[in-house]
């Protein structure tokens, strides 16, 4: 576990910001992460693998490629792997986008509508950043390099590799009815559906977690 007293020890090291004030965020499901008040009243976020073997570094990379795209992400500001301030373990840390989440507002509202027009532009960007093969990018330190690489060779490897328990999951769920079930169920195993899977030759960044929670604004402009 992370304690407090080494993020404020790593947060000395770095000279970077001189916390007032340092909080754990329980929301994190794949990193730690904490939320840091400075004395000027800046905002900040430090995220941490939960696992001391994986690096951070393809997220700042992700970060460095949608920034030069114009994408409004939050700024990295010091990232670093095997502290020994945190035992080991990688970290990002990174200026908070402030403002407002959408969670909080009404989706007819015809404000809303507009930032979320302006988030959609965004995400377009977002999935226009190749990746070396295809699924979950790697984040081992073994893996340290400037490219965004998947850890499934094929697109129909990723596809495939988990589809039972992913239906098996969608019909405990109870999302679709029993007859949209068959229908999903007839699709995914039609010749046209592996044909298809079976030639996407490149990959792209896609985001893991995209919903309104995740978009942010400032009296009714997007962030």
């Amino acid at each position: 576990m992370i304690s407090l007293l080494s993020i404020r020890l790593l947060l000395e090291k770095l000279s970077f910001v001189n916390p007032v004030e340092i909080k754990r965020i329980k929301k994190g499901q794949s990193t730690h992460v904490f939320s840091i008040i400075a004395k000027n009243g800046k905002k900040y976020y430090i995220r941490i693998p939960k696992n001391r073997r994986e690096s951070i570094f393809s997220e700042v990379l992700i970060h460095q490629k949608l920034s030069k795209l114009g994408v409004k992400v939050p700024n990295v500001v010091a990232y670093g792997d095997s502290y020994s301030e945190l035992n080991g373990y990688s970290f990002i840390l990174i200026e908070s986008i402030g403002n407002n989440s959408c969670s909080l507002l009404s989706s007819a509202n015809s404000q809303t509508k507009g930032i979320l027009r302006d988030a959609g532009k965004d995400l377009f960007l977002i999935n226009s950043i190749a990746t070396e093969m295809f699924g979950t990018i790697y984040k081992t330190k073994e893996q340290y390099t400037e490219k965004l690489i998947g850890n499934q060779t094929t697109y129909k490897d990723f596809i495939c590799h988990r589809i039972e328990k992913n239906i098996g999951f969608i019909e405990k769920s109870l999302f679709f009815s029993k007859f949209q079930m068959s229908t999903i169920k007839r699709i995914l195993q039609s010749e046209a559906f592996y044909r298809h899977i079976s030639n996407m030759e490149q990959g792209y960044l896609a985001h893991g977690d995209y919903n309104l929670e995740h978009i942010f604004h400032h009296k009714g402009s997007y962030t």
